[in-house]
Parts: C-alpha cells; structure tokens; sequence
C-alpha cells in the first residue's frame, strides 16, 4: 500500500511534489496502488517511486522523470509519456495498450511481458531494453532505437519496425548469432515486400541467406 504522505503531496500537483522531492532527496516516493488515472504528472521527479500496480491510465506525465521507478503491474493505457525518461524503469507486465512513449527513454527498462499493443514508440531509445515476451502487435516502432533490446518471444505483429531494422541489423553483423538473425528475420518478414527488397542485402544470415 501506498505511503499516505506521499500520496496527499503528489496530489497536491507537480509544483508542490517536486519541491517537496528536492527536499527530501534520499527518499524513495510509495506510490504503490495509487489511483492516479487521468492525472496531470507532467515534468514530475518520479525518479525510483513505487509505482507497482497503480493506475496511471490517461494521466499526463510527459517529459517526466521515471528514472529507476518500480511500474511492475501498473496501468499506463493511453497515458501520456512523450519525452518521458524510463530509462531502467521496471515495467514487467505493465500496461501500455494505446500510450504514447513518442521520444521517450526506455534504456535499460525491463518490459518483460508488458503490453504495449498499439503503442506509440516512435523515436523512443529502446537500446538495452528487455522486451521478453512482450506485446508489440501494431506498436509504432518509428524512429526508435532498438540497439542491443531483447526481442526474444516478443509479438511484432504488424509493428512498423521499417525505420529502425537498421539497429538490429548492426548487432546481426556484430554478433553473428543465429538466434539474433532468427529474431532479425521475424522483423524483416513484418515489412512490406519492397521494404524487405530495400533491406534484404543487410539481413543476410551467417550463411547468407537472403530473404524471399
């Protein structure tokens, strides 16, 4: 359960909640099944906050800070997060249908299983991500940077991943792994098929195989 204190000055509005943050700087906020859907949190300092099964559904927390923050089992569906920094965020069975994470910073954030079906992630820095198992179906992957993500059991049905393959391509060649072209391929099969004769030439396996 959530720490009543903390709860009542979140409540109070991003003003007073980060002030009230700088003043207490080794604290860590619980913030733990808080129901805080369809609520202003823009540019605010949620840096390592308990946020583990809280309802953040529709609210507003663009461009703010969730570096390290615990989201394991939290709602976000339709929130806001454009510009947001998640970077080693715990998002292990969040729920992201429908968010928009446009420009946001998931480096190193654990997404194992989550769902972000019909997630906005264009321009989002997925690099070292671990995207286990996750629900990818019709996520918009424009932009992104997937550089050294685990994609492994993830469902990329029809993502637009065109505009970033190039960065999973790099770790193919850098790697050399079957397991890593496996998945590499997966992504190529999603693209159109002049999309896929665009990039065929880089997503040739160890044994150089092209795509069909």
């Amino acid at each position: 359960m959530a720490n009543e204190e903390h709860f009542s000055v979140l409540k109070q509005g991003t003003t007073a909640w980060n002030t009230w943050r700088n003043q207490h700087p080794p604290l860590q906020p619980d913030l733990s099944d808080t129901n805080l859907s369809d609520t202003n949190l823009s540019n605010a300092d949620l840096t390592s906050a308990d946020l583990t099964s809280a309802n953040l559904s529709e609210a507003d927390l663009s461009n703010s800070n969730l570096t390290g923050a615990d989201l394991t089992s939290a709602d976000l569906t339709s929130t806001n997060l454009t510009g947001a920094d998640l970077s080693n965020a715990n998002l292990v069975l969040a729920y992201l249908t429908g968010a928009n994470l446009t420009g946001a910073d998931l480096s190193n954030a654990n997404l194992g299983s989550a769902d972000l079906s019909g997630t906005n992630l264009s321009n989002a820095d997925l690099s070292n991500a671990n995207l286990f198992a996750a629900n990818l179906v019709l996520a918009n992957l424009t932009g992104a940077n997937l550089t050294g993500a685990n994609l492994t059991g993830a469902d990329l049905s029809n993502a637009n991943l065109f505009a970033r393959l190039i960065s999973l391509l790099i770790i193919l060649r850098s790697l050399n792994s079957s397991t890593c072209y496996s998945t590499t391929r997966k992504f190529a099969m999603s693209l159109t098929p002049s999309q896929r004769k665009l990039s065929s030439f880089l997503v040739a396996s160890p044994q150089n195989e092209r795509l069909p």
